[in-house]
């Protein structure tokens, strides 16, 4: 199978902690409730997310002759080009994000519109209000 999901250091990290994580967690034996069921289940899909991206996935570095560009595991620093407020931003999977520590999941709709970007490019995103501002890549990581 060819490796086609780009993952920065820090992506690859994250997710195969991650993934050691789960994996110790799904062979604890516990007793049969169902509190640990659900939790089992929720580990068991989280786990499978992140072994398919593993699977695809591969380490990218950046250079002169490849310059960074927004991928699994990029933190991104992003300017909106109308007020000059900045934010940053960590792209990983559904099961690591955190949005309210600025992890956010490479699905949802603010990273599709990032991932593949170079620094400097900019792009529209409309907010959950209706709001459309331009950004600006200010910085990748």
């Amino acid at each position: 199978m060819e490796k086609t999901i780009p993952l920065s250091k820090l992506g690859y990290e994250t997710l195969t902690r991650r993934q050691k994580e789960l994996k110790a967690l799904i062979s604890r034996k516990k007793k049969p409730t169902i509190e640990w069921q659900r939790e089992l289940n929720i580990a068991k899909s989280q786990l499978s997310e992140i072994e398919s991206i593993l699977e695809k996935g591969f380490v990218r570095e950046f250079d002169e002759k490849n310059p960074a560009q927004v991928q699994i595991g990029s933190t991104v620093t992003l300017e909106n080009l109308a007020s000059f407020d900045k934010r940053e931003y960590t792209i990983l999977t559904r099961s690591t994000a955190d949005p309210l520590k600025g992890i956010i999941s490479n699905e949802s709709p603010l990273a599709q519109k990032m991932l593949g970007l170079k620094l400097g490019n900019t792009f529209k995103f409309k907010d959950n209000y209706g709001q459309e501002d331009t950004y600006k890549i200010k910085n990748i990581e």
